[in-house]
């Protein structure tokens, strides 16, 4: 997989800090829908059983079942924030692994003079979240490109680093998809 572990960190953060806000938000983040609603549903029940358990007058609670009642939810949003935290960065990790494959890629953008131009460049490797192309045009990072791939469909990117491969009008461009490719 390309990167470590620390270059996905921040999604992660992410992930668990609306997991901190509420248990089940990082899992809704992170598109694990059915987890995010068991999350939320786990706790608000265990949250309501809680105090409807204390607050009902005329009844005692054994102090067992009470730390029990209290330490059931902080171990349910501890999980989430875990869960949710781990989850993002090994499923970013998961998106980011690159494939070596060689498609005819139409892109179209400006170059680093300010040209639009439009041209036929060729895939070094791909992946969910992004690519390197091999073209002949000079570009600066932050341009947006519309690429599209041989049999995929229609997208856009970003660069985010260009450089010379020494071979004379032909560069490596790396870009950020910024709408994933979901066939891969």
């Amino acid at each position: 997989m390309r990167g470590s572990r620390s270059t996905y960190e921040a999604y992660g953060r992410r992930a668990a800090r609306l997991s901190l806000y509420f248990p089940g938000l990082g899992q809704l983040q992170n598109r694990h829908y059915s987890k995010g609603i068991g999350v939320i549903v786990l706790f608000s029940f265990t949250v309501a059983f809680f105090f409807l358990l204390l607050t009902r007058p005329g009844q005692t609670v054994e102090p067992s079942v009470a730390a029990l009642l209290v330490l059931l939810p902080i171990v349910i949003w501890l999980a989430s924030i875990f869960d949710a935290y781990y989850s993002a960065i090994y499923g970013r990790m998961r998106d980011a692994k690159r494939f070596n494959v060689q498609l005819l890629t139409t892109i179209q953008g400006a170059d680093a003079a300010g040209l639009h131009f439009q041209e036929i460049g060729v895939t070094r490797n791909l992946s969910k979240l992004g690519a390197c192309l091999i073209m002949t045009r000079e570009m600066n990072p932050g341009t947006r490109l519309r690429l599209e791939f041989e049999g995929f469909p229609r997208t856009s990117g970003r660069v985010v680093w260009a450089k010379e491969t020494g071979n004379r009008d032909e560069r490596w461009v790396g870009v950020e998809l910024l709408k994933p490719i979901r066939e891969l």
